[in-house]
This record gives C-alpha cells, sequence and structure tokens, in this order.
C-alpha cells in the first residue's frame, strides 16, 4: 500500500511540470498562428481565423488551471470579435460574446476581467461594414494596461531603416522597462518598436525567469544594464546582449505564485504579471537611492529604478 501511494506521488509530480509545458507550447503555437493572421502580407479568411481562436479555446478545455487559460480567453475573444468587424458574421460575433463571459466568470481573479466586461460593451455596439483591407490590430478599451504609454512628441516620425533612427534593419529595439505595483503583485511593461519572437524559460537556485527576444536590440541607455528596484516580488530587471542581435532580458523572482505573459499591440509592449504569493504581504516601493534613468516612453508613476550597473547576464 504505501508502494502504492509512494508511486502516485512520484506520478503527480512528474505529471505538474509537464501539464504547465504543455499548456505553455500550446499558447506559444497559438500566438505564432495569430502573429501570421497578423502578418501585413496577410488577408485570412473567417475559416483560418476560427481555427486559430480554436487553437486558443483547446489550451482552455485541456489545461482549465494553467495560467495561460484566462490569457488564452482574451486572446481567442479579441481574434472572433475582429472576425465580426471583418466579415460581419453573426456566428463571430457569439464567439467573442461567449468567451468574455466565460474569461469574467471562471477566472475572475484575472487581470483581464475589467478588459473583458469593457470589451462585451464595445462588442455590443454596430460594427461598420466588412472591409477588404488587411487585418488591423483589435480595437481594445482603453485600460490600466494601456495607460502605462504615453504618446510621443509631435516630432517628424522615422522609419526603422532609417540611419537617424538609431535603429538596424530588421531589428527590432526595446525602447523602455517599466515596473508598476499591483494590489496583489509587480508587473513589468516591456516596451518595443515591433513585434517580437521569444524564447521563455525558468531557473530556479535562485529563482528567474529569463526571455530570449530574437532580433532585438535595446535603446544604448538600456545596453547591458540591471535594473534595481526596493520592494518584494521582481528586485531585479538585467539586460544582456547574445549573438545574432539576441537581447536576454532576466527578471529574479522573489515570493512569485504564479506569472502570466502578453502582448499589446498599438504600440507593441510584452506585459508580465507576477502575482504574490499569499503570505507575502505587499511592499510599497521607496523612493530610489540614485535619480532614475529615463526611458522612452515617460511612465506615470511606475517604482523608478533604483541603480543601474553593468551586470552581463
Amino acid at each position: 500500500m504505501k508502494h502504492a501511494i509512494l508511486t502516485a506521488i512520484v506520478l503527480l509530480a512528474a505529471i505538474n511540470p509537464a501539464h504547465a509545458q504543455g499548456a505553455r507550447d500550446l499558447y506559444n503555437r497559438a500566438m505564432a498562428q495569430e502573429r501570421a493572421l497578423r502578418d501585413d502580407a496577410t488577408k485570412p479568411t473567417a475559416a483560418q481565423m476560427r481555427r486559430v481562436v480554436a487553437s486558443y479555446e483547446t489550451i482552455v478545455r485541456k489545461h482549465p488551471s494553467s495560467g495561460y487559460s484566462d490569457n488564452a480567453l482574451w486572446q481567442a475573444a479579441n481574434l472572433a470579435a475582429l472576425a465580426y468587424e471583418r466579415f460581419g458574421q453573426e456566428a463571430d460575433k457569439q464567439t467573442a460574446a461567449r468567451l468574455f463571459t466565460l474569461l469574467t466568470k471562471e477566472y475572475p481573479a484575472s487581470k483581464l476581467v475589467l478588459r473583458a466586461d469593457e470589451a462585451l460593451a464595445t462588442l455590443a455596439a454596430p460594427v461598420a461594414a466588412p472591409t477588404s483591407s488587411p487585418l488591423a490590430p483589435v480595437s481594445r478599451p482603453v485600460s490600466d494596461l494601456d495607460s502605462f504609454v504615453a504618446p510621443k512628441a509631435a516630432a517628424p516620425q522615422k522609419s526603422r531603416s532609417d540611419p537617424g533612427a538609431g535603429a538596424t534593419p530588421g531589428v527590432a529595439m526595446i525602447r523602455g522597462i517599466q515596473r508598476s505595483v499591483l494590489p496583489d503583485g509587480i508587473r513589468i511593461i516591456v516596451d518595443l518598436d515591433a513585434e517580437v519572437a521569444y524564447y521563455q524559460e525558468e531557473i530556479t537556485n535562485p529563482r528567474r525567469v529569463f526571455f530570449d527576444l530574437k532580433g532585438v536590440k535595446t535603446a544604448p541607455n538600456l545596453q547591458d544594464v540591471s535594473l534595481k528596484y526596493d520592494g518584494d516580488v521582481v528586485k531585479e530587471v538585467r539586460l544582456g546582449r547574445h549573438p545574432q542581435n539576441t537581447t536576454r532580458l532576466v527578471v529574479d523572482l522573489e515570493g512569485v505564485s504564479a506569472y502570466s505573459v502578453y502582448p499589446l499591440y498599438g504600440p507593441y509592449r510584452l506585459v508580465m504579471d507576477f502575482r504574490r504569493t499569499a503570505a507575502a504581504p505587499p511592499v510599497v516601493d521607496s523612493r530610489p537611492v540614485a535619480p532614475p534613468i529615463v526611458t522612452a516612453p515617460p511612465v506615470p508613476s511606475p517604482a523608478p529604478p533604483r541603480a543601474l550597473t553593468p551586470a552581463p547576464v
């Protein structure tokens, strides 16, 4: 009997990491499919968009307790709403409403619930006639996530291929890192000038998660720096250069029970929400001991970094 119980414990320990890995792989695959649909040169059909929606729903069906499920519902609902805007078919509107509603009911603790409620209200408004223009990003309600990016100065914009813009053709740039305190954790927002592919992995002893952002470099004031913060959960974010125009972003974790990563568009941002463990009380950030670095775009009252020192990853 004891042997059977021990075997069951070992099996459960082996299943849980595989479960999380499976949800992450499915989510990344669905995101890659959605990115392909959103390419300016792509003109997807309604059926193609619905297949990607179904891919997101598969994550929720197979891994309902995964930290990726609420994000999958958000992405799927927005894509279904976009299909309705483009093709005007009532079935897509009903799918979007069902998925937004499922998100609010099944994942009430998710940070996306308020936005889902706003999206449901927007969905009830009349939709414009379908057009044949390229697929555009989903029109989302303004929320706390969007408020972190301030409008750029009204100066003539330069293309990324323009040498005067300080960018390399075909290479995206990290223009800013913002950290803000949430009621139950910390949010990190990475501002980029284009959508990028990335590889994500968590490491222990000490616990940290890193992101290899492919085809990405940093603004000059963010090259090979370590951003240190007062407070809890996320005390340090490090940036380092790797071969083939890859930038590694490392986030040190302390007292984190779970985290989620998802993109926002217009402009493109990579958002990382780190949830504080229940036993750890929230810590309010104090003022930095050194003047903070100024990154673009400016941030309305985030927790400023305490110091910037070279720290290769």
